[in-house]
């Protein structure tokens, strides 16, 4: 018996330790680590920098083999595109594919800096990088939410209902203003074809709200200075 309850002990002591742990990084990729991080996975002067929506779809998006390293940026005088900043303290980097340790590699990496600080690490998330963390960091915590649509068929007038489903793990870092989860969405589009996405995230919070407020800010400034330039093209009349 004292056998037994010394294991519990020690099971219940380790279970503990587990879901204390500082949940920060995965592998060297670390938050707060300085921008140096990036030519350690292999930024030099020959990176491309992808500052049109061209070459973002061509290079960046949902892109997931390959290991070249992009820098997205975002010019106020180019047409708007998904992925990049107007804040010029913000610096986003883009790897199609990452191995975190030999037995564990991430797809579409996208990594944030502000300031020259790691701020946010974001990918396509998987089963193995789910499991990984649990083992780790503790269970994380699962939420699932569903919504029903009804389908009709041209030809013939059935009808079949088929459910969105959105699961949301959600991971304990133990550490001020960071969230980690990992969202997986299944649905189905207008013709009823099945769809779905799979994005993991772990960021600190306060920085994350600073960066969105001034990118705000600087899209309606953008937004009034073309309104002004249309309105002069148009003086007189």
């Amino acid at each position: 018996m004292k056998k037994i309850m010394l294991l519990a002990l020690a099971t219940m002591l380790t279970l503990n330790v587990i879901s204390q742990t500082p949940l920060t990084g995965i592998g060297k990729l670390k938050l707060y680590s300085p921008i140096s991080l990036i030519n350690e996975l292999g930024y030099n002067e020959n990176t491309k920098i992808i500052d049109n929506k061209s070459d973002f779809f061509k290079y960046a998006y949902k892109k997931s083999s390959g290991d070249n390293i992009y820098e997205i940026v975002q010019d106020s005088t180019k047409e708007k595109f998904y992925g990049g900043y107007y804040n010029k303290d913000v610096r986003k980097f883009y790897l199609p594919s990452y191995k975190v340790i030999p037995t564990l590699e991430i797809n579409c990496l996208n990594l944030v800096f502000y300031k020259d600080t790691l701020i946010s690490i974001k990918c396509n998330g998987s089963t193995e990088l789910g499991e990984a963390l649990d083992l780790k960091y503790g269970n994380s915590n699962l939420d699932l939410k569903t919504e029903d649509h009804t389908f009709t068929y041209t030809y013939t007038g059935a009808t079949v209902i088929k459910t969105d489903e959105t699961y949301t793990k959600t991971w304990n870092t133990n550490t001020k203003n960071i969230t980690c989860n990992s969202v997986l969405m299944i649905w189905y589009d207008s013709k009823g074809e099945k769809l779905s996405d799979y994005t993991f995230s772990l960021s600190d919070n306060y920085y994350e709200k600073i960066i969105s407020d001034i990118e705000s800010k600087i899209t309606k400034q953008i937004e009034k200075r073309e309104k002004m330039s249309k309105k002069q093209k148009y003086d007189g009349i």
